[in-house]
């Protein structure tokens, strides 16, 4: 698969062989003898994307206009107070420089924007677009041994580069562009398919629940909109008559001052949270309390078949505490 990929490329006949020599750059390796490597800075001009004074190239004004603001990719359109928007160049690249750092995007036409993030203009006649695959699938922002946590255009500058030769960037590029949106159409259509599966499981589920294993058996109306009919011989009941008979059978874990964010710890008895149902990971956990804690709130405390629900944000996703489980409370 690597030597089809690399006789396509264009970088590798059948008569002599690729010759490779070492990039000087631990995480990039060998790259073909005839590439170059480069300093970022020597071949971009760098501009933080705050910066309105963007160099040699216009602005234009706005009176309450609304223009595209890009932070990590998510363009939102608003009303700003700047009296004039810078306009970037085409074939630019920009850099996430915050959260996701060092993510790139290609921008093939000039546009007015307010950008929070670098902005990559080249100083000659570089393929921005080659340069853009190269920074997402390869290159590495580190700082020493720690990785960057926001990225400045002095970070930036001084990391190194490959410099391939113009005719060897267009045919990457173009290898890439084609391949990558194979994959891209596979990606989309097996995203597809999964929701199509997950509607169709949950539609299983609804069905077999509120209708049985029966398709001839006699129905009645439940009386109840979104259940329908039921099998005649089924009733109906509240949920609460399904329950333990104790008091707080039904329970929302505790708020406020009960459990605060300074009573987390990292080791000691199991806080099951939000996260603990979503994975329904009952082997691993990153939240704790004290034991001492856990006395004061034994009365969110889990037992084996408990069923856990999610309250915010994924709403209503459930899982159930098996029989073997660590000792713990519920978080809201």
């Amino acid at each position: 698969m690597v030597e089809d990929r690399v006789k396509e490329l264009g970088l590798k006949n059948k008569e002599e062989p690729r010759k490779m020599k070492d990039s000087g750059v631990e995480w990039i390796g060998e790259i073909p003898k005839n590439w170059g490597m480069v300093r970022i800075g020597r071949v971009f001009d760098i501009y933080a994307g705050g910066d309105l004074d963007v160099k040699n190239y216009s602005t234009v004004m706005t009176e309450d206009y609304k223009y595209p603001i890009y932070t990590n990719n998510q363009s939102k359109t608003g009303v700003y107070g700047y009296t004039s928007v810078p306009k970037y160049p085409g074939n630019s690249i920009t850099i996430t420089g915050r959260g996701d750092i060092g993510t790139a995007f290609y921008r093939e036409h000039e546009y007015d924007a307010i950008i929070r993030l670098l902005v990559l203009v080249p100083k000659n006649r570089q393929m921005c677009k080659f340069y853009k695959y190269f920074i997402n699938g390869a290159m590495v922002f580190q700082e020493g041994s720690s990785a960057v946590k926001q990225l400045s255009t002095i970070q930036l500058s001084p990391h190194k580069i490959c410099l391939p030769p113009q005719k060897e960037q267009v045919k990457v590029v173009n290898f890439l562009d084609s391949k990558t949106a194979l994959i891209d159409d596979i990606i989309e259509k097996t995203k597809q398919s999964i929701e199509d599966y997950k509607k169709y499981k949950q539609s299983l589920i609804t069905e077999t629940v509120t209708k049985g294993l029966n398709p001839d058996v006699e129905m009645k109306d439940s009386g109840i909109e979104w259940i329908g009919e039921v099998p005649k011989h089924w009733g109906i009941t509240n949920l609460k008559y399904c329950l333990k008979n104790v008091k707080n059978a039904i329970r929302v874990g505790p708020f406020g001052s009960q459990l605060k964010g300074d009573d987390f710890t990292d080791e000691g008895i199991w806080v099951y949270n939000q996260r603990t149902v979503l994975d329904k990971n009952f082997a691993t956990n990153d939240t704790f309390i004290t034991n001492e804690k856990y006395n004061g709130l034994f009365n969110f405390g889990v037992e084996a078949n408990d069923i856990l629900i999610t309250t915010r944000g994924s709403i209503g996703k459930i899982c159930r505490i098996p029989e073997k489980f660590k000792k713990g409370v519920i978080h809201p």
